[in-house]
């Protein structure tokens, strides 16, 4: 917390330019032999960034351990000379009245510095006869602490960074041949090492080096007196004074080198003896840009589980995360591992991708149908070429998905059916006829006469019958997986740019009760961001996701997969960061 509020300040500081960081010296050389006496020592001043000096003032105090004290008058031992060197080029010496020396301090007065001017210090400067300058015996760094004050009226203060020289009696410097390399690149490591005395020889001087990861040796110019792996050693034996040699290394870059980095750093070291006293070391180090393509590949099943004879899809994000571009960017056959088993209906789609530029990425496509039941997961890579070379992605396997049995209850149906059925039946009836008969009788007398008739009716009646038995697949809902159309999950738009404010919009079905976890993650299977919700009842619900992940920083462009899950399915939809 200490730490982020300095950071504030001082960038508050930096924009109001009430703060500006300090000038810089440099010494030559940067290393000198111990107990040499005719040494010459340059320190060159470079003004801060933005810095004007307006009668300011520089102060350099030489360390006790320098003998020689410096001194204005000519040709003596320690001699001091000031020059501006304008625009960093025209010299223009400083007076000697501008030049105070009180014991090992120096302190040049009335400096006015603009744009690229510079300020050298020369101690021990032989212009005049001087003789230079005695270095102390003692190895070691040893500091000439400068301060600075830009204008008359201001204190010093000290650098950020104060200038050092090295006493010490050997040198080692390691170079290349090249200053970029791709995989199957041969090229050349140059290690140079010297004794710098003029007066002393050292013993026992030992070179190692440990070439980078990512690299075969082949051979170098004196064979290493041990090898193991890309441990290298020699035994050089006696260095005599001013004397020097050099060896080669020449090793050839590695397919796949880009997976270790996109610079080659390689430290030889070397160590020496002079005496029973004092014993040495140094250090070089070189270091190398390397340029290829680095596919990175992630499987993807969806959704999560399936019955059988349903088909499901496999899918696989292909991403050059190098910095040189692939061509004909293919996955491999995929390979299923599990107890159940599925068959491939199509795929991949499309079957390759022409090229892929750095942070590029490209997604192939499988459908495959559910033939065993079990739970399986696939495996595969990809491949392409970079220039004549065939490389490949990462072997990366896929969630897993689980392939489901249906369940079959049955179910018996009782139907009453009523049946319409023509019933012929012979019913007595009596039918009225009037007959007149005569009579001796004044009164005319009417009789009745019954007659049996037989006619034709329809009765209907019902008749009970019963259906037989009937299987009915019934899948139970706590294992049978949903179907996920699109409907129920989708985006606005599947891609967008955070660094424009811009942001998507994900709206989702609520299927039943309980509770929503929504996750986002980025190509490498790591969450970005993620929360759960809970819901009581069946509803639409939508969340925006502005291209944050958890921290609240705004994540890198490429492919994120926003994943949706409830109790009963799991939705999966693909958006792009664009930049």
């Amino acid at each position: 917390m200490k730490k982020t509020i300095i950071l504030t300040i001082l960038m508050i500081l930096f924009s109001n330019g009430l703060y500006a960081l300090t000038g810089t010296a440099h010494i030559i050389p940067e290393k000198v032999a111990r107990g040499s006496y005719t040494e010459t020592i340059e320190i060159t001043y470079y003004p801060g960034m933005d810095s004007y000096w307006s009668n300011g003032s520089l102060e350099i105090i030489i360390p006790e351990e320098f003998i020689d004290l410096p001194s204005l008058d000519p040709g003596v031992r320690g001699e001091i000379k000031v020059y501006y060197l304008r625009g960093g080029a025209t010299t223009e010496p400083v007076p000697n009245s501008n030049i105070l020396i009180d014991g090992k301090a120096v302190t040049i007065t009335a400096i006015n510095l603009s744009a690229n001017d510079l300020l050298k210090i020369i101690y021990g400067t032989k212009e005049n006869g001087g003789g230079g300058i005695q270095v102390p015996y003692s190895p070691g760094i040893y500091y000439f602490m400068t301060r600075e004050s830009t204008t008359g009226t201001s204190s010093f203060i000290p650098l950020d960074i104060q200038p050092s020289i090295e006493v010490t009696m050997i040198d080692l410097i390691k170079s290349a041949n090249v200053t970029s390399v791709m995989a199957k690149n041969t090229f050349t490591y140059t290690l140079t090492y010297k004794n710098i005395s003029n007066m002393y020889p050292v013993s026992e001087v030992k070179i190692w080096d440990t070439l980078p990861a990512g690299l075969n040796y082949r051979t170098a110019s004196i064979s290493p007196t041990t090898k193991i792996d890309n441990y290298l050693f020699w035994s050089i034996g006696t260095l005599y004074y001013n004397m020097s040699g050099s060896l080669q290394i020449i090793v050839e870059a590695m397919p796949g080198i880009i997976n270790y980095g996109q610079k080659l750093t390689n430290t030889a070291k070397m160590e020496a003896i002079e005496g029973s006293s004092y014993v040495y070391r140094e250090e070089a180090e070189v270091a190398i840009d390397v340029f290829g393509a680095k596919l990175i590949a992630t499987l993807y099943v969806t959704p999560s589980s399936v019955i059988l004879d349903q088909n499901f899809t496999v899918l696989m994000i292909v991403q050059n995360q190098g910095n040189y571009q692939v061509y004909n960017v293919s996955p491999t056959a995929l390979t299923l591992y599990g107890n159940g088993n599925a068959t491939k209906v199509s795929g991949p789609i499309p079957p390759y991708s022409y090229m892929l530029s750095p942070d590029m990425s490209t997604t192939f496509t499988w459908v495959y149908r559910a033939t065993a039941a079990g739970q399986i997961h696939f495996s595969g890579k990809a491949t392409g070429q970079e220039n004549t070379l065939t490389i490949e992605s990462n072997s990366t396997n896929s969630n897993i998905i689980t392939l489901l049995i249906p369940t079959n209850t049955h179910t018996p149906v009782n139907t009453n059916t009523p049946l319409h059925t023509k019933t012929f039946t012979e019913t007595p009836t009596q039918v009225i006829t009037m007959t007149p008969t005569p009579t001796n009788t004044a009164q005319e007398q009417i009789t009745i006469t019954p007659t049996n008739t037989q006619e034709d009716s329809i009765t209907p009646t019902f008749t009970q019958t019963k259906i037989p038995v009937v299987d009915t697949p019934t899948f139970l809902p706590t294992i049978v997986p949903t179907a996920t159309p699109d409907a129920l999950v989708y985006i606005d738009k599947n891609h967008f740019n955070p660094d424009k404010t811009e942001k998507i919009k994900v709206h989702y079905k609520v299927l039943e009760q309980g509770t929503v976890d929504v996750k986002i993650y980025n190509l490498s299977g790591e969450i970005i961001i993620s929360y759960s919700k809970n819901y009581p009842y069946i509803t639409y619900d939508y969340f925006y996701w502005d291209g944050k992940n958890s921290a609240g920083k705004i994540v890198g462009r490429g492919i994120y997969f926003v994943v949706i899950k409830q109790k009963s399915q799991t939705v999966m939809k693909k958006v792009v960061v664009l930049k």
